[in-house]
């Protein structure tokens, strides 16, 4: 597990000077007022997506390195990975597409090599964020049509057809060596990855995420906006660590949207969000939780969580952790708009939902 512990953050390298730049027909203009300038650097950062994840040299490190490894789920070459990543890099288990830690480069190669030897799909990064001083970077991305390349004859049609399905991942890199010794990986299920493992298939479209939203270009660049969502995105987290309300009423909008993507389950608006923490914490009991958070210059935060409990109702203590984006308003930088949320499940749900073969 990677260590916890925070080395400083290094100091700032900004951009003074006003760029013009351009993505899928899209110039913008963006200026900081640092008196530091890195116009090398500078001139690597040449879209507003990318400047959204990263400003300085440390922060566009973390962001390019880690797109190299997202950009093999569409190649299918391992090599970038034996580049980056250390011999004794781990996955860590999601307990629903990867039962256990899978430990070392070699055996993680072998898992990725095995999914996309046996997969059909197309792979399509939506955004990013970085944080310098845990040296992480998140990626939130889309495969289109997932499905197997041979399809169990014997499975019904529905779970023959292919899925677009999404997931978040966490890349952790040791301070020392810049080499990727952590990856945290949550994902939803392909159709046939439901009928083999759920008892009932779920409808991913009844929590829909318009990733349109999260994938174009930000209507501004701020360091302001990053530091204001960098204190408020905390708070996200004491909700759930909590089970008190009031966090909610200081950190969301009225009209706020939360996601859960792993049930997959859709609340609407605020004073229905507390109802539903209000009801699961009449059941759960968190006893120990950690967050980290890594915010944009833009508008959306993404936050890998942990929490132990107790289940009140039998006395069973129980873990789990989490990999969210938040998406913030624009006017109100301190206010979430919309919460999409991937998690591991609670051992009751996965009574609940899963096959016992799987």
């Amino acid at each position: 597990m990677l260590s916890l512990l925070r080395r400083a953050v290094a100091s700032r390298v900004s951009i003074a000077s006003c760029l013009g730049l351009r993505s899928a027909g899209v110039a913008r203009c963006f200026a900081w007022t640092s008196p530091e300038v890195d116009r090398r650097k500078a001139e690597q950062m040449t879209t507003p997506e990318e400047l959204e994840a990263a400003q300085t040299e440390r922060e566009l490190w973390l962001l390019q390195t880690s797109k190299k490894l997202d950009a093999t789920c569409n190649t299918k070459d391992t090599k970038p990975w034996d580049d980056i990543a250390a011999d004794v890099l781990t996955l860590h288990k999601d307990g629903l597409t990867v039962e256990d830690d899978i430990v070392g480069l070699d055996d993680v190669k072998k898992y990725l090599k095995s999914y996309w030897d046996q997969r059909e799909y197309t792979h399509k990064f939506v955004c990013a964020g970085v944080h310098e001083g845990d040296n992480v970077c998140f990626t939130y991305w889309l495969d289109e049509g997932n499905k197997p390349k041979q399809v169990d004859s014997s499975y019904p049609d529905w779970a023959k057809q292919p899925t677009n399905i999404t997931g978040i991942m966490k890349y952790a890199y040791d301070p020392n060596t810049s080499k990727l010794v952590d990856i945290y990986l949550l994902r939803q299920l392909a159709a046939d990855e439901q009928y083999k493992k759920l008892k009932q298939s779920v409808e991913y479209g009844k929590a829909k995420v318009d990733l349109s939203l999260y994938s174009a270009p930000p209507k501004e660049i701020s360091k302001t906006r990053h530091d204001e969502m960098a204190r408020t995105a905390p708070l996200y987290s004491k909700i759930w660590a909590t089970g008190d309300p009031q966090y909610a009423d200081q950190a969301m909008m009225d009209d706020v949207r939360y996601l859960d993507e792993t049930v997959p389950r859709e609340v609407k608006g605020r004073e229905q969000f507390k109802e539903m923490i209000k009801e699961t914490f009449k059941h759960w009991e968190s006893i120990d939780n950690m967050s980290w958070t890594a915010p944009t210059y833009g508008n959306k935060t993404f936050i890998h969580w942990t929490d132990e409990g107790v289940h009140k109702d039998t006395g069973q203590r129980d873990s789990l952790y989490g990999l969210t984006i938040l998406r913030y308003d624009y006017d109100m930088i301190s206010h979430i708009k919309e919460a999409v949320e991937f998690r591991q499940l609670l051992s009751t749900e996965r009574q609940q939902m899963l096959r016992s073969e799987a």
